[in-house]
């Protein structure tokens, strides 16, 4: 295939960034629902804070099922983790559960349950970048 240079950067000029880049994230949010429940596996919310400590009913509560019960990770039967979505829309990235608890979860901690921290968001950075070229060079190369 063979393309001038003024054909290429008429190309590059009519890319829409916001929607490769929101499309680039998608591809990646399996990765970055794992990320999430691997956060709040170690207590951490999306702005960095902790969750607080359970209380000495709920950790005799978990010792019973065999779960952890240090940090608090919000997981006990499963629904709020399984439930964690990712999508990007509107420049904005949306981050949620679709269990039924996760509005009760946000009303009791916060709405920080859901989303990636610093260090989440630097893990997935990496496979989302990726993702991103492809797709340019894809629109640019068609």
């Amino acid at each position: 295939m063979s393309i001038s240079i003024w054909e290429l950067a008429e190309r590059v000029e009519r890319l829409n960034f916001n929607k490769l880049a929101e499309a680039a994230i998608n591809e990646n949010a399996d990765r970055a629902e794992e990320l999430n429940r691997e956060q709040l596996n170690a207590g951490v919310l999306a702005d960095g804070s902790l969750l607080p400590d359970y209380s000495a009913k709920t950790v005799r509560e978990k010792r019973k099922k065999n779960q952890q019960t240090f940090p608090m990770n919000l997981h006990d039967e499963g629904g709020f983790w399984g439930g964690i979505t990712f999508k990007a829309r509107g420049g904005t990235i949306l981050s949620e559960s679709t269990d039924s608890k996760y509005t009760i979860l946000v009303d009791r901690f916060s709405k920080e349950i859901t989303g990636l921290n610093n260090t989440g968001m630097a893990l997935l950075k990496p496979y989302t970048q990726k993702s991103f070229n492809n797709l340019v060079a894809k629109e640019i190369f068609r």
